[in-house]
């Protein structure tokens, strides 16, 4: 449960980042008139400091859960990622999409595009 927990706050502190990391976010940028460059430069000195508070707080709050057990641990060392990977084909064009996204907000301003339609298209 800890580690549930602490995703999920993670995950929340991070997604408050990116004018795209929440649908909040997209409504509030679209309307205070914030680029994806504007937000992210608002938001990532406080999200940063967040999360580096909020992983000394969970290693205190669940500093009973985080224990070695020495067997569990051969067990995850010895798995192997690639075996993961079941469609090799699908993960590259996966990682292609992403980057492409990512890289057309940073200038979808200078392209004259919203947000929105940078994300749609990705998707």
């Amino acid at each position: 449960m800890p580690y549930l927990i602490a995703e999920v706050m993670a995950c929340n502190i991070g997604g408050a980042a990116t004018l795209i990391g929440d649908p909040p976010n997209i409504m509030i940028g679209s309307r205070a008139g914030l680029s994806f460059n504007d937000f992210l430069l608002h938001m990532a000195p406080i999200t940063t400091l967040l999360i580096l508070l909020f992983a000394v707080m969970a290693r205190w709050m669940f500093r009973g859960a985080f224990s070695y057990d020495p067997e569990r641990a051969e067990r995850v060392m010895a798995m192997r990622e690639r075996d993961a990977i079941t469609d090799r084909r699908l993960l590259v064009i996966s990682g292609v999409v992403i980057v492409l996204v990512m890289v057309c907000f940073v200038p979808h301003t200078a392209l004259h595009l919203e947000p929105s339609v940078v994300a749609v298209s990705g998707a």
